[in-house]
């Protein structure tokens, strides 16, 4: 079994007195006083504040959640570098960082491209398994239930239970090994243009 213990809006006005140093290692010390499970998982905002870094410090292995398009992939990839620098300036112990794609759009061009760049700049630390798009993720239940309860042999649902086993893997918190399952090919494709995808991938080839 699992348990959960869901945040609150409580954080946003104690995000504002993390102000000493000392004070991105709560998370880490209150980690240590508990006993009886096997894996925590933190879920922060995407931005870099001082309860996130909080999370990382406390952190062993990230996943780092990237829509295929031009913002997102623009912000991942500054997060990557913000923990590549954390990692020399404070010694976070992050032995494991992966790019988890989200959101996929086969048929989209723009989206294909993207996916080579990381995929080629990033090599392993892109996840095989990525996420397509399903109308089936986007509903939100008021009482509490996910995807699993109404859709479970839904695209996204499988796409999901694919991406939490290679994750194990790559982990190994499994004691046996799962294949990874086999998706269509994101190819980059040559017979749609994206003027704003391309001009980034010119821009971060030349750079």
């Amino acid at each position: 079994g699992f348990d959960i213990m869901p945040a609150s809006l409580r954080l946003t006005d104690a995000m504002r007195t993390l102000t000493r140093p000392t004070d991105l290692y709560w998370i880490s010390e209150a980690l240590q006083e508990i006993r009886g499970y096997d894996i925590i998982m933190l879920d922060t905002a995407a931005a870099i504040t001082p309860i996130s870094l909080n999370a990382i410090i406390a952190s062993t292995a990230l996943l780092i959640p990237v829509t295929p398009e031009y913002l997102p992939v623009t912000g991942a990839e500054q997060t990557y570098h913000t923990l590549q620098t954390l990692k020399k300036r404070i010694g976070v112990n992050l032995n494991h960082v992966y790019f988890l794609l989200t959101n996929v759009w086969q048929q989209r061009g723009t989206h294909r491209r993207f996916v080579q760049y990381l995929r080629q700049k990033y090599f392993h630390k892109v996840l095989q398994t990525f996420i397509r798009t399903d109308t089936a993720l986007t509903m939100t239940r008021a009482d509490g239930t996910n995807i699993y309860d109404h859709q479970p042999e839904s695209r996204g649902a499988t796409d999901y239970n694919h991406a939490a086993n290679e994750l194990s893997n790559l982990l190994g918190i499994t004691r046996q090994r799962e294949p990874i399952a086999q998706q269509p090919k994101l190819d980059a494709g040559t017979n749609e243009t994206d003027t704003q995808a391309q001009a980034f991938l010119d821009r971060l080839g030349s750079a």
